[in-house]
């Protein structure tokens, strides 16, 4: 049957550049960090017949669909499973990092120090979900990098155990992390979660920083190229990524900033409160706007110190 290759696209981004991705893992074990890089990349014809276009999920990707499904409690599992693996994502795999001479005629961004921003993903999500979000980012000349947490609230990852071993071994030994489901209302595990989660925010930092120093990285992006404007990484997320957001800015000096979209900020500590000064923007759709998270994102307001703002998207 021929529909059997057909492959689903996600949405083209609108900006004038063409986008790369490159998957991380950097470290081992549990404290390791796992991202997905979205960054602006060369536009020549030779890129498109050298690299691949990206898989919207990652390897392994009948691990991926299978969280996602599990997680969602989708019907039509085979069908749906199908639909997850066959969805492509309009950037070019391992391409090359864009320079400045590459994109000559469209100067809207200063090329020589790219801007990075930092994604962290909801309940159930990975680094994959924002993928139109983060290719928007990346097709402005923006690096995003979005990654997977370690925390049981991932739809799944991974991680290679602390001692090396051959290539063969390593991929033998991969250590899977299934999302856990647990009530949604237990805030012991939930603030545990979110410290994890900040905690990962920051170890992300630690890892563009190394590549902005030219330290070698395993992957295929050549990190000498990889120039970052330090000391200014704004992060943003998700649901449950909102309010990791809000946990890292509290936590981190080197973030600047914040957006969070629909936040849920039940998990968050009484410490965070106290400790939140720099410019937040919160977005929240109609279905987030419960009397007690509203009371939660008023509170931040209320001790803030620095620039806030909150919009509502009503109910069409």
């Amino acid at each position: 049957m021929y529909w059997f290759g057909y492959k689903t696209a996600l949405p083209k981004p609108t900006g004038p550049y063409n986008v790369g991705t490159a998957e991380i893992m950097s470290g081992r074990g549990e404290q390791s960090t796992l991202v997905r890089l979205y960054y602006p990349t060369q536009p020549s014809q030779e890129l498109r017949n050298r690299c691949h276009t990206s898989s919207w999920l990652p390897e392994p990707i009948n691990n991926y669909t299978k969280g996602i499904i599990d997680f969602a409690e989708m019907p039509l599992r085979f069908f749906t499973g199908w639909m997850l693996r066959n969805t492509v994502i309009p950037t070019y795999q391992n391409a090359p990092l864009i320079q400045p001479k590459d994109y000559e005629e469209t100067p809207q961004l200063d090329l020589q120090r790219l801007r990075v921003l930092i994604c962290s993903h909801g309940l159930g999500g990975n680094r994959a979900i924002l993928s139109v979000l983060c290719c928007e980012l990346a097709s402005y000349g923006y690096v995003a990098a979005s990654l997977d947490h370690r925390d049981l609230s991932a739809s799944h990852t991974y991680y290679y155990p602390e001692k090396e071993g051959t290539e063969i071994a390593e991929k033998a030994k991969v250590i899977n992390v299934p999302f856990k489901r647990c009530p949604i209302d237990d805030f012991e595990t939930r603030n545990k979660q979110v410290n994890i989660r900040a905690q990962e925010v920051s170890n992300v930092i630690d890892l563009l920083e190394k590549l902005n120093a030219g330290a070698p990285i395993t992957n295929l992006i050549d990190s000498s190229d990889f120039k970052l404007e330090q000391f200014k990484a704004p992060v943003f997320g998700h649901s449950f990524g909102g309010g990791t957001t809000i946990a890292a800015l509290a936590k981190d000096a080197r973030l600047q900033c914040g957006v969070c979209l629909d936040a849920w900020l039940f998990p968050l500590g009484e410490e965070v409160y106290e400790n939140i000064n720099k410019p937040i923007l919160f977005i929240n759709s109609f279905a987030f706007q419960w009397p007690k998270n509203i009371k939660r994102i008023q509170r931040i307001l209320s001790g803030h110190n620095g620039d806030f703002y909150m919009f509502q998207i009503t109910q069409l």
